[in-house]
């Protein structure tokens, strides 16, 4: 700590003071005062480790389903929790680490043979996005987050998983804010709102530009996505399907949410 120069002999006092008492019988003290507490604590620990191994079973299996549902059903997933190992100088701080001594990490393992790694480190981009995603839908009530992003979920994935993958994020988008970037027709029409990124460049500069479209200008987006440049009333009709389809999902998961709130506060 740094004390002016004109309060050096105040400070030389107060710390003489301060070492001419009793210091080891202070500490011993402190000692009976904190031991039944540390002991407690370590009590707490164990206990919320305890709780985690068992919640990390349950997710392996929701998860293990969710990445099946998502077009990922050769993926293994599991919840490790390394042992711990205390520093050298932990006997001077006997005290649980923040957070608990049972780490939790996600391990993938994405396609069959493959050995299972920590997930940030073998999953690509839209085997991640489809894992956080599968992970808000069952964590996403615990973790205080007001704004999720997905890029490009829907990469390497068809159409026939794109309404899944579509009705997975309408759900989660009753929680909270989620921005979708996403190529996938079958994926764009379950946005309440449909945002179009286009690039503008000339001879010196490139520039993204962004609009809403609606109504008749989002049906003519969809189809363009879904038939290309050339809109026919076909893909008209397509687009226009799409968007129905989704609204009723939606309209459908939200009376079966409201369903199971109405039916737990009878139970309670």
């Amino acid at each position: 700590m740094r004390v002016p120069a004109e309060q050096l002999p105040e400070e030389y006092q107060r710390l003489s003071e301060l070492v001419g008492d009793d210091v080891s019988e202070r500490i011993q003290i402190l000692e009976r005062v904190l031991t039944p507490v540390l002991k407690e604590l370590w009590q707490v620990d164990q206990e919320l480790a305890a709780q985690r191994l068992s919640s990390g079973c349950q997710l392996e299996e929701t998860m293990l389903q969710s990445l099946d549902d998502l077009g990922m059903d050769k993926a293994r997933f599991e919840v490790r929790m390394p042992e711990f190992r205390a520093p050298k100088s932990y006997k001077d701080f006997p005290l649980p680490p923040i957070g608990g001594s049972a780490q939790v990490e996600f391990y993938l393992a994405a396609n069959p043979g493959d050995d299972l790694h920590p997930l940030g480190r073998v999953a690509s981009g839209g085997e991640l996005s489809r894992v956080m995603l599968a992970l808000q839908r069952h964590l996403g009530k615990a973790l205080d987050v007001a704004l999720l992003v997905f890029d490009e979920i829907d990469q390497n994935v068809g159409g026939r998983l794109g309404p899944i993958i579509g009705r997975e994020l309408a759900a989660l988008g009753q929680e909270r804010q989620v921005l979708v970037i996403s190529h996938l027709p079958q994926v764009a029409a379950f946005a309440e709102r449909h945002v179009l990124a286009e690039k503008h460049s000339d001879s010196k500069q490139a520039e993204t530009r962004f609009k809403e479209v609606a109504g008749d200008d989002r049906l003519r987006e969809l189809a363009a996505m879904t038939r290309g440049t050339q809109i026919t009333p076909t893909a008209l009709n397509e687009a226009k399907e799409l968007l129905e389809q989704a609204r009723l999902t939606i309209r459908e998961q939200v009376s079966a949410e409201l369903a199971r709130v109405q039916a737990n506060g009878a139970k309670s």
